[in-house]
């Protein structure tokens, strides 16, 4: 996705908008993050439709802090994909009218017109899920490490 979106802003003198929805949102997102300064600047908005976010390291780099401010994040009020992880950024919470996981899928999204119809918050169990995900995830990158350790060490004791 790099590669292509870098092909793309050497072949194309206007602004670029990149879209996408759940993964697509996330490698849109990081796709951007790998280009070089001057073509960063090419992309005017990154549209992330309940992508997931990324790890702490990541939202912590240079790469992710300049492109920050041009992600747009939309997410149905009781989001699960759009939760795993960290996303940061602008994020508009989207009514659906679909019932749990259902509410990923972007044919649930309520419009009125030509605009998205909000909320002003998130569902609780979307809030309890990112933070049990965030927490898990972390556990299972401790252990992990913690796994690592100790084959190095006996490998070389």
């Amino acid at each position: 996705a790099a590669r292509y979106l870098r092909g793309i802003c050497e072949n194309w003198d206007g602004k670029i908008i990149i879209t996408g929805h759940s993964k697509g949102g996330n490698i849109g997102i990081y796709a951007t993050m790998c280009l070089p300064d001057e073509q960063k600047d090419k992309v005017s908005c990154i549209y992330s439709l309940d992508g997931p976010g990324f790890l702490p390291g990541i939202v912590k780099s240079e790469d992710y802090k300049k492109i920050i401010n041009k992600v747009v994040s939309y997410m149905p009020q009781g989001s699960v994909v759009g939760m795993i992880m960290y996303n940061l950024g602008k994020i508009s919470v989207v009514k659906s009218n679909g019932k749990g996981f259902m509410q990923h899928s972007v044919a649930t999204w309520q419009i009125l017109g030509k605009e998205f119809i909000y909320e002003n918050k998130f569902e609780q169990g979307s809030l309890i899920f990112n933070e049990y995900t965030k927490k898990w995830i972390l556990y299972i990158r401790l252990v992990a490490k913690s796994k690592r350790c100790k084959w190095k060490s006996n490998i070389y004791s």
